[in-house]
């Protein structure tokens, strides 16, 4: 059991290294320090294929095979970035058509004031 979630987080974690090396077109960034703070560099990618190779392995394989392992490792890994930005997207969405629920109340209590005002004078 762990030897396949070892196996899962190496596949992941190079995976998360080639989906960095196609996002930069073969450029690996390098941590660094920046004026905003410290960029992980390509180090994000990898932990981030890590991880969604490790869920993905513990969630979705019900069959513990190897073959069946490495085939979620790879899609995993390869698009746990992605996942994660289309998330991140979808609540952005979310955000907004809330927000604009919120204003067109607002704009109906204040209309509502508006005509008690009216009514007074």
């Amino acid at each position: 059991m762990l030897i396949s979630y070892f196996i899962a987080g190496f596949i992941g974690g190079t995976m998360g290294f080639l989906s960095h090396l196609y996002q930069n077109k073969g450029v690996i960034k390098k941590p660094r320090n920046t004026r905003q703070g410290y960029n992980v560099g390509f180090w994000l990618n990898v932990f981030m294929g890590i991880t969604a190779a490790l869920l993905a392995v513990g969630l979705l394989t019900g069959e513990q095979s190897l073959r069946n392992i490495i085939v979620v490792s790879i899609v995993a890994g390869l698009g746990g970035e992605r996942f994660l930005i289309s998330r991140g997207v979808h609540l952005e969405e979310k955000k907004d058509e809330t927000q604009k629920k919120i204003d067109k109340r607002l704009e109906q209590i204040e209309k509502l004031f508006e005509n008690k005002d009216r009514e007074k004078e």
